[in-house]
């Protein structure tokens, strides 16, 4: 079996850890899937005249995992849905959809279809109450941005059928480094060397019920955002900043063509409007170009409708 022949579907749920009654699947493409069930054995520690154990007890499941995919203006959204919650849309074809970090979906069921190399019960495997603890961003100079989603779940359940036996195909179009611009307080920044944006939506893990060994909910605190730069060194503005602790901002902008939205004109564009770095320095470690790296906090101010955004500009009229 290769992961080549796998192929990837995303369900809602609209109970948690509950397959939908008229299940609808969409296609997801990725780069890596590493979201797993593991359920640990407990040793029998009663003394006994023999040496030997008795039989184990299992522990509670554990679904949890990473999800390595490009940045496409037609997949990216329904991960995006989960990790920040559903986003307002407008336009009437080309259609914006905005993204502000809210009230996360109920859930999602994350199946896997092996039916190319397997036949039987096992030949589906159907992850279930999943939801994204959050996301990195990775922007690199050239090749392909791409995004680490964090995913957290609470069952598994194998089968010999799939949920939905034609799932919707969105389409796959991801965009590239080379149409991305960097922005850091509204001015490009055109001697960045790499960059990344964290999400962490603080989900409860732990809220485990007597019995059922499997994760009852997973609630979200607080959604956390932190930013990584590391940028050519030949003005001292951003190191100015970060001594001052100067509220600044970041924006980074993939787009297609002109980026309105229309088919071969798509875009996503990612918004930290309230940004504070670390104090820094930089060090001196020999005889050729130096280089700034920063850490920083996104933050919230009552005055903002949000200080986090993604806008995807797209063809479709829902997420």
């Amino acid at each position: 079996m290769k992961g080549t022949s796998v192929k990837r579907v995303l369900y809602e749920e609209t109970a948690f850890n509950t397959a939908p009654g008229t299940p609808s699947g969409t296609l997801i493409d990725a780069l890596s899937d590493g979201i797993v069930a593991s359920q640990s054995l407990e040793r029998d520690e009663t003394l006994r005249v023999e040496r030997g154990q008795g039989e184990p007890a299992r522990g509670n499941v554990d679904v949890s995992g990473p999800l390595k995919t490009y940045i496409s203006p037609e997949q990216t959204p329904v991960l995006l849905k989960h990790a920040l919650g559903a986003p307002t849309a407008t336009g009437a074809g080309p259609y914006v959809h905005t993204f502000v970090p809210g009230d996360l979906p109920v859930s999602f069921r994350w199946e896997r279809d092996y039916s190319r190399g397997i036949t039987g019960n096992g030949a589906f495997e159907q992850l279930g109450g999943e939801r994204i603890s959050g996301f990195t961003l990775n922007i690199p100079q050239s090749g392909w941005p791409t995004i680490d989603w964090d995913v957290k779940g609470s069952s598994q359940k194998l089968d010999n059928a799939a949920l939905d036996a034609t799932p919707t195909d969105l389409g796959y179009s991801p965009l590239r480094a080379l149409e991305g611009v960097l922005k850091e307080g509204g001015a490009t920044l055109a001697k960045a060397v790499s960059a990344s944006i964290k999400l962490d939506n603080d989900l409860d893990t732990e809220r485990y019920g007597i019995g059922s060994g499997e994760r009852v909910d997973m609630d979200e605190g607080h959604c956390m955002v932190d930013v990584e730069l590391d940028v050519m060194f030949d003005d001292p503005a951003l190191l100015v900043k970060a001594e001052a602790a100067t509220a600044t901002s970041l924006t980074y902008t993939l787009s297609r063509g002109d980026g309105g939205g229309t088919a071969g004109n798509e875009s996503v564009e990612v918004q930290v409007e309230n940004l504070t770095y670390e104090r820094a320095s930089v060090p001196v470690e020999g005889p050729k170009g130096l280089n700034i790296k920063l850490r920083g906090q996104g933050w919230f101010k009552v005055s903002d409708s949000s200080f986090f955004k993604v806008i995807v500009k797209n063809q479709q009229a829902t997420i």
